[in-house]
């Protein structure tokens, strides 16, 4: 068990990427991962899937590690969907790019979530240098299903995405 006089010490050591005060005692929460979705329809609780079906397993979305991105199919749109085993706050995610500066500038992300009737709009989501960890924080969303939609760039036509936490 970690002494309560070294919790001030763990959340104080933070380094780039990561801002101060980062939570770090926090874990994300988990998934099973899934390809060639097309649509949330096909993600069960617990599970996140992408409709890319290009290069690496989507269990590099959720595997820790910051190589071996998710690539979207040339041109086109890539939506990643979450859903929760139950209603979950979130209100924090951090998502690892690949590329993003140097070889695939003006890719964009939104983040969603299922509203009952329609997806409603959370927030935007900071596309970031090559394999750096973005964080996005919000107000606090209550909700069992969120998608997260990233266009392309139109001069390069991709996005990849190496790894995605989401903090309730």
């Amino acid at each position: 068990m970690i002494g309560a006089l070294a919790l001030p010490t763990l959340t104080r050591r933070t380094s780039p990427p990561y801002p101060v005060g980062a939570n770090f005692l926090r874990s994300p929460i988990v998934y099973t991962a899934l390809a060639n979705i097309t649509d949330e329809s096909d993600v069960g609780a617990g599970e996140i899937g992408t409709d890319s079906t290009y290069s690496s397993p989507p269990s590099n979305f959720v595997d820790g590690g910051l190589v071996n991105p998710m690539w979207n199919t040339r041109h086109q749109d890539m939506h990643v969907w979450v859903r929760t085993p139950a209603a979950t706050d979130l209100s924090e995610i951090r998502i690892a790019y690949r590329n993003a500066s140097s070889n695939h500038p003006g890719a964009t992300g939104n983040l969603y979530y299922w509203g009952g009737s329609a997806w409603v709009f959370v927030s935007p989501l900071t596309y970031a240098d090559n394999a750096t960890l973005k964080i996005d924080t919000f107000g606090t969303v209550n909700a069992s299903l969120f998608r997260l939609t990233y266009s392309p760039s139109p001069t390069t036509g991709w996005v990849g995405i190496n790894e995605i936490e989401m903090y309730p």
